[in-house]
């Protein structure tokens, strides 16, 4: 089965081809990165905090994808420029460097902004870490105190041992003696 695509490259020019059902074997880079960029300006990017690190890196250069093509075409635009000899007038080259200035600023602002995630991330890791040894250390320390309370009973004396089985052999005939069974009513026994 075939296709048509419309393919809106960045030199703004519209190309019409057709492919098979293989999607990934003939539709270019740039038509599938637009057609990404699309799709998440529908859903909008602020609502998907749910996304993990690595995809919101990703998602702070897809949401300034338009820009970043406007960029490219600034500097395609000041290349042709110079690879044909032309030289623009003074505001069309001013016009140039600041688009060109501009992209610039942008993918840095873009890197801060993913470092800023990687970041945050690794404070996160960091913490978990701390936490988990924490509890470890809480852990040792428990372990510790209750080897502390609970003796070993091979070290201790024959005396200490019939001391303890006595009181085990009183508190078991106290609480049998004090266990009283009331009889039961039975129906029909007045």
């Amino acid at each position: 089965r075939v296709r048509a695509c419309v393919c809106v490259c960045p030199a703004m020019l519209v190309s019409y081809s057709y492919y098979p059902q293989d999607l990934s074997s003939t539709i270019c880079a740039a038509c599938m990165q637009a057609k990404v960029y699309s799709c998440f300006s529908l859903l909008g990017f602020g609502n998907l905090d749910y996304l993990p690190s690595e995809d919101s890196v990703t998602l702070t250069l897809v949401e300034k994808y338009v820009k970043f093509k406007q960029g490219e075409i600034w500097v395609a635009i000041a290349s042709n420029f110079e690879a044909s000899g032309i030289r623009p007038t003074a505001p069309d080259r001013e016009r140039l460097t600041s688009g060109i200035e501009l992209s610039e600023h942008l993918a840095t602002a873009v890197r801060d902004a993913q470092l800023s995630i990687l970041g945050r991330e690794a404070q996160e890791a960091a913490k978990k870490e701390e936490k988990f040894y924490e509890d470890m250390r809480n852990q040792r320390k428990l372990e510790i105190e209750s080897k502390f309370y609970k003796k070993d009973r091979s070290q201790l004396t024959l005396a200490e041992i019939r001391q303890a089985k006595e009181k085990k052999e009183a508190m078991l005939r106290n609480s049998i003696r004090d266990f009283q069974v009331s009889p039961l009513d039975l129906p029909g026994e007045d």
